[in-house]
């Protein structure tokens, strides 16, 4: 749900504009409560990290953030202060349901494939979204993605941007397999539009699998990590459509040159859509 009419200039909203505050979840990125923003008769997501002082001073980049308006992308409205808490919050669209990883552990065995890949179309609209817009999310993977009355929502970059967060084995073990092997090496690299489509590559072939890419590793985030680097990936699941398969595959390549734009991965999406 969408709130058009606010200044998109503004991007400190007044804590007193909010009203029914209460603890939500605590999630790998901070602690969010919902609340009702006052002005609009509208729920929304307020995120605090788990530290103070985690939040960016580039609000430039915040505001650019806040132009994003996607029907499958988290909406971000901006930050909020409460003065009286010391505590600085990131304000979001509001989501009912679970993550994307969540949802498939709970439902895996009962999603129909044509919900799972009306699943997969909306994180690839919203990926083309955010890449036809020139922004890169850099944190791609099925716990930054929301789903809602089961629509996809991929989780406004503003959350990777805006907060440091912090690194436990129990959170890089999740990313790790997402994460292009360019990023797992200490080199510097950045996160771009091609290791988004590696990520994608992953959230295709988890969409259609029954568990984790690279389970048996448990917490040997060493071993995984060789292991991917020398081009190990995940098997296909009986009953994937075999043009899905050859997509996700051609996402995680190791060679950037083989790996599709999002464009080409959309365009190939709605072609097997209209089979199935």
């Amino acid at each position: 749900m969408q709130i058009d009419n606010y200044d998109l200039n503004k991007l400190d909203i007044p804590y007193d504009e909010f009203s029914k505050t209460r603890w939500l979840k605590r999630s790998d990125f901070g602690i969010f409560k919902d609340a009702i923003w006052t002005v609009y008769q509208k729920k929304v997501a307020l995120l605090f990290p788990k530290e103070k002082n985690q939040f960016s001073k580039d609000n430039n980049r915040l505001s650019k953030l806040k132009e994003i308006k996607h029907d499958n992308i988290i909406e971000f409205h901006g930050t909020t202060y409460d003065l009286e808490n010391d505590i600085k919050m990131l304000v979001l669209q509001h989501s009912t349901d679970k993550s994307l990883k969540e949802h498939l552990i709970q439902n895996s065995q009962n999603i129909e494939p044509a919900d799972k890949l009306n699943i997969a179309k909306d994180i690839v609209c919203g990926l083309k979204y955010l890449h036809d817009e020139g922004i890169t999310h850099g944190d791609l993977h099925p716990k930054s993605i929301l789903i809602d009355n089961k629509r996809a929502l991929i989780t406004n970059p503003i959350i990777f941007v805006a907060i440091n967060r912090s690194s436990s084995v129990d959170i890089m073990r999740d990313k790790i397999p997402y994460q292009d092997p360019r990023l797992l090496r200490s080199t510097g690299d950045l996160p771009d539009k091609e290791s988004d489509v590696y990520s994608l590559g992953f959230i295709l072939w988890r969409v259609f699998s029954n568990g984790e890419p690279f389970s048996n590793y448990e917490k040997n985030l060493i071993n995984l990590v060789n292991e991917i680097h020398q081009n190990k990936r995940e098997k296909p699941t009986v009953g994937t459509p075999k043009k899905y398969i050859s997509v996700y595959e051609k996402c995680w390549s190791s060679n950037l040159n083989e790996r599709p734009s999002i464009k080409q991965v959309h365009v190939e999406l709605k072609k097997i859509q209209s089979k199935h």
